[in-house]
């Protein structure tokens, strides 16, 4: 079902009820859409979830909590200056849009007592959080909005906060009997009149509510029993008579709604399951929905940097190869060079081509175009400047062809790490690790001289051979570094799939000797864990950690080795235990 108003309703009416006398303590941005704050009373403390996501935006109560970036955004320490043990006042629905207000009482810097709203906009990808102060002036948001970017509205500090108007749309509370009947349209269903004449009704809801009565959503309306539902509808929502409920086919959530349900019949295998409030079953509904979203989103966008990335490199390297093939000409230059030197004195002046002996080939004779404006020795000199032009050309474009390789062979292992990312905490560790290499903008404000926070690097994958030897695998390269060149001793053995992106893979011997059935598994792992992963099998270097070197300033999670061993294995991992 939608998170439309009616749930709004439900959701405002319990917060009411929940923050009485609480202050809010804590206010953390766990990501760039989204807003987790603490409120404290006598009573105990609540958590109050806020998203702005454009794929799944919500509110709720939670018991959850989330870890905050290392370095707070400027929204937050605004919302912090501001709202920093503030008292909550209350919450409130305007009508029945699908927008919260919430209201605290704060002292300002001259010490007066203002009133500031925190105001939730689930609107899809018009969503928005916003700081408004107590005249109505904007003074931030979570996501500013331009006029280039909204004709309607722009979303800005100074700008006068208003709510959108929802295409004309009524609010139902106040429709009359005379009012509503003088709106129907008697061509169009009974669920097209109520959706599209009045705010926060959405079609799943709707539609069950008609159910209820009796009423098919797409038939055409019937004026008085239209009306009673919709009355009905209107009362139940007021006088907060919610029910709310889960729906489950063979055990996998389909729906909810704080309404009763009545096309999903026990007959068809449905079951329903009632949850004690509405912020527990919309925390249900959208926690692992949005932490999938949440994993795609980013996933996409660093997929994107990535893939615009080696886009342009791979333009550059066709243009590297193009300089090299035209190079190949070089040759010629300097042998119509030394032909025209060698042969100067008896060449005749002032024509377009000249014919010499070939001394290179047997003293065939070989014609060589030549400007009747210059001379001999001139013409010979300008064929000696293009070869020297070209030599350093190709000697240029060698070594930018080397590294727009390295450079594809590195994106290539980034796009790997994206893949085998698991949660937000790898995500995040590839994303800084494409900022420092410039390929994404870095987090906050441009500009800012505050100290960058203090890297950390997440746990590796572990696993346990049959013999008991713990292995390490690295999600991304900043932990392919880390189990290489920190983790692993000397005596340690290094795996990697043979030329071809693929994770670390270090075998921790603890200084005993490693049976053949653990090399196996450990080169399985690294096998596994790279592009040849839909292989069937693939080829794995292996060789003592000590022989493993990082030339300077490589790029992360690049090394090199020059004596190695190598093994043929299953990409399969089935039956290596893991220690997560």
């Amino acid at each position: 079902m939608s998170f439309d108003g009616i749930l709004v309703h439900a959701l405002t009416a319990e917060l009411n009820s929940a923050l009485l006398d609480t202050r809010l303590v804590k206010i953390q941005e766990p990501s760039n859409d989204e807003l987790l704050l603490t409120f404290k009373s006598r009573n105990g403390e609540a958590r109050l979830l806020l998203s702005a996501s454009a794929s799944l935006p919500f509110f709720c109560l939670t018991e959850s909590r989330k870890e905050s970036p290392m370095e707070a955004p400027a929204f937050l320490m605004l919302l912090r200056k501001h709202l920093s043990n503030a008292r909550f006042v209350r919450a409130e629905q305007p009508g029945l849009e699908r927008v919260l207000f919430l209201y605290f009482e704060h002292l300002d810097e001259m010490g007066d007592l203002k009133t500031v709203r925190l105001v939730s906009e689930v609107m899809g990808k018009y969503s928005n959080l916003i700081l408004v102060s107590e005249d109505g002036t904007i003074l931030d948001a979570i996501r500013r909005v331009s006029p280039l970017m909204s004709s309607v509205r722009s979303v800005l500090p100074g700008k006068p906060y208003f709510i959108p108007e929802t295409q004309g749309k009524t609010d139902p509370f106040e429709e009359s009997r005379e009012d509503f009947t003088r709106r129907l349209d008697p061509e169009r269903t009974a669920l097209q009149n109520i959706v599209d004449h009045y705010q926060g009704m959405s079609n799943a809801s709707v539609s069950e509510w008609l159910l209820g009565h009796g009423i098919h959503p797409d038939e055409l309306p019937d004026p008085e029993r239209l009306w009673d539902a919709f009355s009905e509808l209107c009362e139940t929502i007021r006088e907060e008579r919610f029910s709310p409920l889960l729906v489950r086919k063979n055990e996998k959530p389909e729906a909810f709604s704080v309404l009763p349900f009545h096309s999903y019949t026990p007959e068809d295998g449905y079951l329903t399951e009632g949850f004690p409030s509405a912020s527990s079953l919309v925390d249900f509904w959208y926690r692992d929905r949005n932490r999938t979203d949440v994993l795609k989103e980013d996933r996409r966008e660093l997929l994107k940097a990535v893939k615009n990335a080696e886009k342009r490199e791979a333009k550059k390297l066709e243009i590297h190869k193009k300089q090299l093939a035209d190079s190949e000409n070089a040759k010629t230059d300097r042998l119509y060079g030394e032909l025209l030197t060698a042969f100067a004195y008896m060449l005749p002046q002032g024509e377009p081509e000249v014919t010499c002996l070939n001394f290179y080939d047997e003293n065939r004779p070989l014609t060589i175009p030549v400007d009747p404006d210059l001379s001999i020795q001139d013409n010979a000199q300008r064929y000696f400047a293009r070869y020297q032009k070209a030599k350093r050309t190709r000697e240029a474009a060698l070594v930018q062809k080397e590294e727009a390789e390295t450079k594809l062979a590195y994106l290539e292992s980034v796009a790997l790490s994206i893949g085998f990312a698991k949660d937000a905490k790898d995500l995040r560790e590839i994303r800084r690790e494409l900022q420092e290499e410039g390929l994404l903008r870095p987090d906050g404000n441009a500009g800012s001289k505050k100290k960058p926070a203090k890297k950390t690097v997440s746990a590796p994958y572990r696993f346990r051979t049959s013999d008991g030897f713990t292995v390490l695998v690295g999600r991304n390269n900043t932990q392919n570094d880390e189990i290489t060149f920190r983790i692993a001793k000397k005596q340690d053995i290094f795996f990697h799939v043979k030329k071809a992106p693929g994770s670390h893979v270090v075998l921790l011997t603890e200084g005993m000797k490693v049976p053949d059935r653990s090399y196996e598994e450990a080169a399985r792992l690294a096998a596994h864990f790279s592009s040849k992963a839909s292989d069937d099998r693939a080829e794995v270097d292996y060789v003592l950690q000590k022989e493993v070197r990082k030339p300077n300033g490589a790029k992360p999670g690049f090394v090199v080795y020059y004596t190695n061993y190598s093994m043929v294995v299953p990409t399969d991992i089935r039956g290596i235990e893991s220690e997560q």
